[in-house]
């Protein structure tokens, strides 16, 4: 599945309001995903994670770019966080 990602936009207030990623808006201020009506709390790693994609969008992230700016370094037990969170942001 493809996804498009949008920058975030500021409404009037100067507020930050999604950064969209195909039918999914991702607010990142607020560690929150929503489809629709749905909403979804994520935590401070995959918010992170996703923060990172959404910046570096149409360009290919490094495993180890993400893993030194999310844990600080690229350790194999971070490496093995990271399988886990990308999984939690997949589903």
């Amino acid at each position: 599945m493809i996804y498009e990602l949008k920058q975030p936009k500021e409404d009037d207030k100067g507020e930050e309001t999604a950064v969209l990623i195909g039918t999914i808006a991702f607010y990142y201020a607020q560690n929150e995903l929503q489809c629709g009506n749905s909403r979804v709390v994520i935590t401070s790693r995959q918010a992170e994670i996703l923060k990172l994609l959404a910046e570096n969008q149409n360009q290919l992230v490094e495993r180890d770019f993400i893993l030194n700016e999310v844990w600080g370094d690229d350790s194999y037990s971070n490496s093995l966080a990271l399988n886990v969170q990308i999984t939690y942001l997949r589903r």
